[in-house]
């Protein structure tokens, strides 16, 4: 890989790292998200840390239980005596022992560090460790042998945690103590079991605590004096959630025993050494610390997600509830609007009657309904919110002329009014429904780990954000409702009262009009001048303004039969499809947002998921465990 490639991957990752930290800074309030950013607090450190030292050599932790032949093994790979081995002293290694090059320098090491330093193990999920406890003092013996092996690794012989330490020593378990200060150290592990040692479980939760950000190589010990129990090793390993490549079988005794005669190595450990030598390579450092790096950072993502999802379905089921609620108090304020709808029939012919004045234009008989329906405008104004509501919000709102006006809210409120419980009553929620809703929507938030005020659900006070809430929604559901009535009007107008039946009822009015007028003609220009006969007196024109007014109000009649014709219907499905869901979702607004938040967030994990996997496949350090040839944790 060249310089530029390295560097390019290396700013991605900061990238990564950047968009995680901005994940957690604007993590809304919720205990999944605070514990997910309390366990990165812990990884970050060691993230940027394994940055920093890319170009040293790997550090190979070998671990295992008491008597598993560990520090056998680190003989038999270095090819002398480094590591103290006994058959009788249990444990034999009380401290680590680091196995180096002669030219390599082991100063950035330090396993003394206190637990709760920045490489501290994260966040365990078996066995969580004492961050809080006194520093230990943690000396460890540094050997330098020149061994081809130790050209591109150091090797440290891990301190056994299945075996205390000398009963005289200050802490109950210093072994364990002193691993858990030894494997943050470590790129990679080397597990080392036998047939008798392989499922100790001490051994197996500290492999597993630190299992995220390693890669680990399996080994079994004792070849000539055990059965081959890799199979059921292996399948111990994945159910733990391991992804486990080829193990090795050796025989470590025989091993060192055979290079102190001289003789060849045995091929078991040639291929170990072959294996640990091509993959823990000098050209592979790289590939296996970005390895490591991404899934560390996977398995916080795996332990975020998780987090998440231990509380995520008391989310949905908020979420669900606050659907259920909001159709309840929808389906009630769209019944008080068609209640009070088709209980208005009159004030509906008015608003009828001067759509189609409007869209007639001139002529007698639009003349007449305009003439009619003037006189009518003060008991209008003065109507009682029992006539209609939200009607005043679509006849003064218009812009297309004058219009009636009509009350909004009770008790003297006007448009722009904060409401009340009055006007919030008048639509169809009452406080007690209100409250119950609320009562409800309050322990299930107390449930998802939310917080959300009202939670008590006390019905004796109205905060004063939950009153504007309520003017807000009347205010806006009266805008919808004026813009579906004014709508619903038009289409009325326009398909019961068009150019046709306008030019009918012109006609028929014109008709009477001119009989009238004609009648006055014949009696001036021939009765009166040629037969000499009487003028026709006042009362003539009195009742003929009379049959004229009562034409025309029968001609009104028939215009409003016809336009009404199955408004009851047209009402009714006119407060189904009005949509005032979404307004009277305002009323759970403090209870939907956070949960929205949360959704939202969640989402952006994935996206901070979906960056590191195409950082992974650019890197060629994805790789699963068919084809990979070291083991690593499962991140699903």
């Amino acid at each position: 890989m060249s310089d530029y490639d390295e560097d390019q991957q290396l700013a991605e990752f900061d990238r990564l790292l950047a968009a995680i930290n901005e994940w957690t800074a604007r993590a809304p309030h919720w205990p999944s998200f605070a514990k997910a950013a309390a366990i990165w607090a812990r990884v970050e450190p060691r993230l940027r840390e394994l940055q920093s030292r890319l170009d040293r050599v790997l550090v190979v932790g070998i671990v295992g239980g008491t008597g598993t032949g560990k520090s056998t093994l680190v003989n038999a790979l270095v090819g002398t005596c480094v590591s103290p081995a006994s058959d009788i002293q249990r444990p034999t290694t009380t401290r680590p022992v680091v196995v180096c090059h002669p030219d390599v320098d082991a100063s950035f090491l330090n396993v003394g560090r206190s637990v709760a330093g920045s490489d501290a193990t994260p966040t365990r999920s078996v066995g969580e460790p004492d961050r809080d406890g006194p520093s230990l003092a943690a000396p460890f013996e540094l050997t330098k042998v020149d061994a081809p092996l130790l050209a591109g690794m150091i090797l440290i012989d891990c301190p056994d945690p299945d075996t205390q330490g000398d009963a005289t020593e200050e802490t109950a378990n210093r072994n364990r103590d002193l691993l858990r200060r030894v494997l943050p150290q470590c790129d990679v592990m080397l597990f080392v079991a036998t047939a008798q040692k392989y499922k100790t479980a001490a051994v197996a939760e500290e492999v597993l605590a630190h299992a995220p950000g390693r890669q680990v190589v399996f080994v079994q010990t004792h070849a000539t004096r055990d059965h081959d129990i890799r199979a059921d090793w292996r399948r111990q390993l994945e159910a733990m959630g391991f992804i486990v490549p080829p193990m090795f079988l050796i025989d470590s005794e025989e091993a060192l025993a055979a290079h102190e005669r001289g003789e060849p190595a045995m091929p078991a450990l040639q291929q170990l050494r072959e294996f640990l030598r091509t993959e823990l390579a000098a050209r592979a450092r790289h590939r296996i610390r970005r390895g490591n790096a991404l899934d560390l950072v996977a398995w916080w993502q795996a332990r975020a997600r998780q987090e998440a999802e231990n509380l995520w379905p008391a989310v949905a089921a908020l979420e669900a509830r606050i659907a259920v609620e909001e159709a309840r108090l929808s389906g009630q304020v769209r019944d008080r609007l068609a209640t009070r709808w088709r209980a208005n029939r009159q004030w509906w012919r008015q608003l009828l009657f001067e759509q189609a004045t409007r869209r007639w234009g001139s002529g007698p008989f639009a003349a007449f309904l305009r003439f009619v329906n003037r006189p009518l405008a003060p008991w209008r104004s003065f109507a009682p919110l029992t006539h209609g509501f939200l009607l005043g919000s679509a006849l003064t709102q218009q812009s297309r002329g004058p219009r009636p006006t009509m009350p909004v809210v009770a008790n003297g409120g006007s448009p722009d009014s904060d409401g009340d419980w009055t006007s919030a009553a008048e639509i169809g929620i009452s406080e007690a429904d209100l409250a119950e809703a609320r009562s409800v929507l309050a322990q299930q938030a107390n449930r998802a780990g939310l917080s959300a005020t009202d939670s008590d659900g006390d019905n004796s006070a109205t905060s004063d954000a939950q009153q504007v809430a309520i003017g807000s929604m009347i205010r806006q559901l009266g805008g919808r409702a004026a813009a579906a009535v004014d709508l619903a009007i038009e289409r009325r107008v326009a398909r019961y009262a068009g150019p046709i039946f306008h030019g009918f009822l012109e006609a028929l009015f014109i008709l009477l009009l001119g009989l009238l007028v004609a009648r006055l003609g014949w009696n001036f220009f021939y009765e009166y001048t040629w037969l000499g006969k009487p003028l026709l007196g006042l009362d003539y024109l009195v009742y003929a303004a009379i049959w004229l007014f009562v034409w025309g109000l029968f001609l009104r009649w028939l215009l409003a039969i016809r336009m009404e014709r199955g408004w009851r219907r047209e009402i009714s499905a006119l407060a189904e499809n009005l949509n005032c869901r979404e307004i009277v979702g305002q009323l759970f607004a403090d209870f939907r947002r956070p949960a929205a938040r949360i959704r939202r967030h969640v989402a952006a994990l994935e996206a901070i998921d979906a960056q590191r996997r195409q950082l992974g496949d650019r890197s060629g350090s994805e790789s699963n465990g068919d084809r990979g040839r070291l083991g690593r944790l499962r991140q699903e």
